[in-house]
């Protein structure tokens, strides 16, 4: 497909490539995938109560913002701003792993 460039084979491919039902399953597991790991990475962190909860919130939040509010609305800047939350929310994250703990 790279080596085809912009042509109407290209449009004829690429249009045959998505509309088949395995592609669609595959697409489709890949970004409730992803959507449902940022849910569930916040849920164990505020569990786990190693992360202050606005971290967890950050995260959680960022899911439903990038994934249906972006493409929903076609607003590349949501998209953008829910990748800015997850980094927000990851950096209280990685100190916690990297504090020593004393047993």
């Amino acid at each position: 497909m790279a080596h085809l460039g912009y042509n109407p084979l290209f449009a004829l491919l690429e249009a045959g490539y998505s509309t088949s039902w395995e592609t669609f399953v595959i697409f489709g597991g890949w970004v409730i995938g992803h959507q449902l790991a940022y849910v569930l990475l916040g849920i164990a962190l505020a569990r786990a109560r190693i992360v202050p909860l606005w971290a967890t919130a950050l995260i959680i939040v960022s899911a439903p913002v990038m994934g249906p509010l972006a493409y929903g609305t076609g607003l590349g800047i949501l998209q953008i701003l829910g990748y800015v939350m997850v980094f927000a929310g990851s950096i209280p994250a990685a100190f916690a792993m990297l504090k020593v703990r004393e047993s």
